[in-house]
């Protein structure tokens, strides 16, 4: 806002640089006149293009912490959100941040140059004259008008081609991650209807928010139209009855064009202040997914150890209930000594991936207690824990991009 305020006090340059230029050609011609004027100028614009790459740099700085914050709020949230119904897409939401950059260069420098541009550029109109008054309303009401009453629908359209946009992103990874299926089965039907149909709905929600993204450009165009005509007509009605000098049209008329080139760049830029509320919407949404609840504190100092003289006890362990009222499994007895190698029959893969997730720790069972060397589970530093655990399932078998080592280790100062 500093940077705008100063930019906007120094551009008044031009025009008051034209005024004088102009009075001095009214009335005589003289050239030392002409090259003070002109060296000034230059000296004035060099500050203005001095603040105005500071400014662009402290744009460039906040969205490189847009970036690694974000980056880092998510790296930090993903391991606690709760397993239930957690899918993996929503990671793609963290390309928002590509779209949030791109509009803070419009929010913090094109929107915020015309606000403060803008203010400073009809205070001086008025000291031109009070009729300058009416005509600094009318432009006030007419910027009022573009850019919040034919916006309706801009914002909702845009969520709505996001979501679509998603489906068909998370609808090509469902195909790579099964193109081993894909390849060997006649697909071409399934694949061809499915993405048309995701298309046309993204389709759909773009032509509709180009409708009001239109509607606006259709309107901003016509309103500079008549905002330069009507300038022209004020100011030459006032020179013709000695109220402005020639200097002050002139002046006025540089004013009034900076001002409509200045707001009918935000106009042209306004999808992306769409696409940042849309941003905003999309990851409060990743935010705002539930997150695993929350252990108490550990009541056992007990540390595990080498993993090798591990333990696991399990005593009437069951988990939850399906839609049938059946439970997961129930009244599970087991134990397994350090080092000895156990392996567990379940009918369902979801059983097994619950019951995996229950003798790790991932998840509290609804009754009975897993205990590592004779302490429960529930009692132990989660943290402790996880610096000696190991977890793998086949049907979620995934690896990390990195050495087989880092997919081993995980960086942990425990494992060797």
């Amino acid at each position: 806002m500093s940077y705008s305020l100063v930019i906007g006090l120094f551009s008044l340059i031009v025009p008051l640089t034209v005024q004088e230029l102009v009075n001095t050609f009214s009335f005589a011609i003289q050239p030392v006149m002409i090259v003070t004027l002109a060296i000034i100028m230059v000296v004035v614009l060099a500050f203005v293009g001095l603040f105005k790459a500071l400014q662009h740099y402290a744009v460039e700085v906040l969205q490189r912490r847009l970036f690694v914050r974000t980056a880092f709020a998510m790296a930090q949230k993903l391991p606690h959100i709760r397993l239930q119904g957690f899918k993996p897409q929503v990671s793609n939401l963290f390309m928002e941040t590509s779209f949030m950059q791109r509009a803070l260069s419009v929010l913090l420098v094109d929107l915020v140059h015309v606000i403060v541009g803008g203010f400073v550029g009809m205070t001086i109109l008025v000291f031109y004259h009070p009729y300058f008054i009416l005509f600094d309303l009318v432009l006030l009401l007419g910027f009022t008008l573009i850019v919040f009453v034919l916006s309706r629908g801009g914002l909702r359209t845009t969520i709505a081609m996001s979501h679509a946009k998603y489906e068909v992103l998370h609808w090509m990874q469902e195909i790579s991650r099964n193109l081993l299926h894909v390849k060997a089965t006649d697909s071409r039907e399934l694949l061809i209807q499915k993405t048309d149909q995701l298309t046309a709905t993204y389709i759909e929600y773009r032509r509709a928010r180009f409708a009001v993204l239109l509607r606006q450009f259709i309107a901003s165009v016509g309103g500079q139209a008549l905002a330069h005509s009507g300038n022209l007509a004020l100011a030459g009605w006032l020179l013709s009855i000695d109220q402005l000098t020639l200097g002050q049209l002139v002046a006025v008329e540089v004013v009034v064009g900076s001002l409509l080139l200045n707001f009918d760049a935000v106009v042209k830029s306004i999808g992306h202040v769409y696409f940042f509320f849309t941003s905003l919407e999309e990851l409060e949404a990743f935010f705002a997914l539930p997150r695993e609840e929350r252990r108490p504190p550990p009541t056992s100092t007990v540390t595990l150890g080498d993993p090798k003289n591990h333990g696991i006890r399990v005593t009437g362990v069951g988990l939850g209930v399906v839609r049938d009222e059946t439970p997961v499994f129930a009244n599970l007895d087991l134990e397994v000594a350090p080092g000895e190698r156990v392996a567990i029959y379940a009918k369902t893969i979801a059983a097994r991936m619950a019951l995996a997730r229950v003798l790790a720790g991932l998840e509290s069972p609804s009754s009975g207690c897993v205990s590592y060397n004779d302490v429960d589970l529930r009692h132990l530093d989660l943290n402790r824990i996880n610096q000696h655990r190991g977890f793998m399932i086949d049907s979620q078998l995934a690896l990390m991009d990195g050495t087989i080592a880092d997919n081993i280790v995980w960086r942990r100062s425990a494992v060797s």
